[in-house]
């Protein structure tokens, strides 16, 4: 149930291959677990209303983790350190949500640098969002990768997050 072979030590769980047993961490040395689940590698400092949430499902989809920004100004950052290979390409796959009230904008940074900006959720909401973000620019090196869910009028702002891993092809 890992990406890679477990002599890998890069390997990660795979999400979602055991039984969810929902739960909320406000404590954040229990995050990594929890996020975990749904995003191998990564983790975060602090998240809003709720704290963060592994939950059995949400609009048709098992196993996600629910967070939400810190403050109006403040997004709960999801975070990751990563080695991108050298020639092959690379991609973050990424499915966000909302909540069905609310709607949230998510930004995604590599080395600080944005690489997407997008909302979720509102009138035209699609539900579930797939994002492939090409990572194949930092080829060769350590990427410090920020999933950001961000305010955007203060109402149910929550993220839900089915999965986020990197893969190389």
């Amino acid at each position: 149930t890992l990406d890679k072979h477990p002599s890998d030590k890069s390997a990660r769980k795979l999400p979602g291959v055991k039984e969810v047993v929902p739960r909320i961490a406000t404590n954040p040395q229990q995050f990594a677990e929890v996020i975990g689940e749904v995003a191998p590698g990564f983790t975060t400092n602090k998240s809003g209303v709720g704290d963060v949430s592994l939950q059995k499902g949400h609009m048709d989809r098992s196993t996600v983790v629910r967070t939400h920004p810190v403050t109006q100004n403040e997004p709960c950052v999801l975070f990751g350190t990563f080695e991108i290979p050298s020639g092959r390409k690379t991609w973050l796959l990424v499915d966000v949500a909302h909540h069905p009230d609310g709607n949230w904008r998510f930004e995604v940074k590599g080395n600080g640098k944005k690489l997407l900006s997008e909302d979720i959720g509102g009138p035209a909401s699609r539900g579930w969002q797939s994002f492939r973000i090409d990572l194949s620019k930092f080829a060769g090196e350590s990427v410090k990768l920020q999933l950001e869910n961000h305010a955007t009028g203060w109402k149910n702002e929550y993220g839900y997050w089915g999965g986020a891993r990197v893969v190389s092809e």
